[in-house]
């Protein structure tokens, strides 16, 4: 309105209105260190459940598989999948036997013979649509797919949204 500073305007904090500051989302910071040795064509599933009454959003995620430096140009190479409600797969990487997966900044970094989906748009699109509910979790599904066993860790952390029902 003419004539009123601009600290008393509708919708400001000194226009007289209620301003809310109580309204923050809930967040948890999920890790994931798996340390275990993943046999030879073997898969290993870690699962991310929400508590009861509750339900995670991912926002942001670091995953992270190293190359086993005692593999040779035999192995096969590995593939992680990222699963949601329904067991759907949302994301997906694999590499070769030389070359790490690591899903960081809501697009593939390193997965170099294949990334779905590799447009990093659709990357974070799809990131950030991931949920875990107290029954259907998020799944890391990481898979060694050669003939030596896989001894080094897998790391993965999320960072959800918790919205509580």
């Amino acid at each position: 309105m003419p004539g009123r500073p601009p600290w008393s305007q509708p919708g400001t904090q000194g226009g007289g209105q209620t301003v809310a500051t109580q309204n923050r989302p809930e967040m948890a910071a999920i890790n994931f260190d798996q340390t275990g040795t993943v046999g030879p064509n073997e898969t290993e599933e870690t699962k991310l459940f929400a508590p009861e009454g509750s339900v995670y959003t991912v926002k942001h995620a670091r995953l992270y598989v190293a190359a086993d430096p005692n593999w040779s140009s035999s192995h096969n190479g590995h593939r992680l999948q990222i699963r949601t409600i329904g067991d759907k797969q949302a994301l997906f990487g694999s590499s070769d036997y030389q070359t790490k997966i690591q899903f960081q900044y809501g697009q593939w970094v390193a997965a170099n013979t294949e990334s779905e989906p590799s447009d990093p748009n659709l990357a974070y699109a799809k990131l950030t649509n991931l949920r875990a509910t107290p029954d259907s979790p998020i799944t890391m599904k990481y898979t060694n797919r050669g003939d030596t066993a896989q001894e080094e860790p897998r790391e993965f952390s999320l960072i959800c949204e918790v919205s509580s029902y």
